[in-house]
């Protein structure tokens, strides 16, 4: 069994470290073949105009690249995690304030439960799941721009869910949503790492997060976390 875990483990860093690679190359040499175009055929690009074109589409190739590459960093949670006993709610509108302006517009209802019994969490590393499951709600909007959140609690477990009015996701790319570089949005328009990052994060803090088309409209998020008990808090 140990070798079939290993065997599996090696398979999923190959396909991983397959897709960083595309994901990376790809930007990359449409930048190198728009210099070497410039290089090779200069009367081509005498035009002021042209040339600028041309400088564009590498700057946009190379903050691709680099785009890439800081999603991945935080993927790799270089930041060393720190628990402390927070209040999920206040986490929730934290990260609401930091994205006010992408909200504009949307219309935001808030069915938290107070009080929330505390969990043990790093509330930088749980904002960043927040921010990042918001700003899919908020580029997955239709025509009647909605985003419900709720918190409560139910045996011991702190629920949270999320709950947009957009298109919903297709019952197909349901079990692919959380796998690194998987996107449903347009070449160059996502890294495609959110919701992994947002999967690691998670289960760094001993909870679970499901992601589902809603029954009437939309995708729903559904983050489950342990609440700390009375007995917890006297242990540490």
């Amino acid at each position: 069994m140990k070798q079939l875990a290993q065997s599996e483990k090696m398979a999923s860093l190959g396909q991983l470290a397959a897709g960083i690679a595309h994901e990376i190359n790809t930007p990359l040499t449409n930048a190198s073949l728009s210099i070497q175009m410039l290089k090779k055929k200069p009367e081509k690009y005498r035009d002021e105009k042209r040339v600028q074109q041309k400088l564009d589409a590498i700057d946009g190739n190379i903050d691709r690249a680099s785009a890439i590459a800081k999603e991945l960093l935080r993927f790799s949670h270089t930041k060393e995690t720190h628990f402390e006993d927070c209040d999920v709610n206040q986490i929730i509108l934290n990260a609401l304030s930091v994205l006010h302006y992408r909200l504009n517009g949307i219309k935001v209802e808030t069915r938290l439960t107070p009080p929330l019994p505390l969990t043990a969490c790093d509330p930088d590393k749980l904002e960043q799941v927040f921010i990042n499951i918001l700003n899919n709600a908020v580029e997955a909007m239709a025509d009647d721009p909605k985003i419900t959140i709720s918190s409560y609690t139910k045996d011991n477990t702190i629920i949270l869910a999320i709950l947009d009015a957009g298109m919903g996701i297709p019952d197909e790319y349901l079990p692919k949503a959380f796998d690194p570089f998987f996107t449903t949005k347009e070449v160059g328009a996502g890294s495609g790492l959110g919701l992994s990052i947002c999967f690691s994060i998670i289960e760094q803090h001993h909870g679970e997060i499901e992601l589902a088309r809603h029954k009437e409209k939309g995708t729903i998020v559904t983050i489950h976390l342990p609440a700390l008990n009375a007995a917890d808090r006297l242990k540490q």
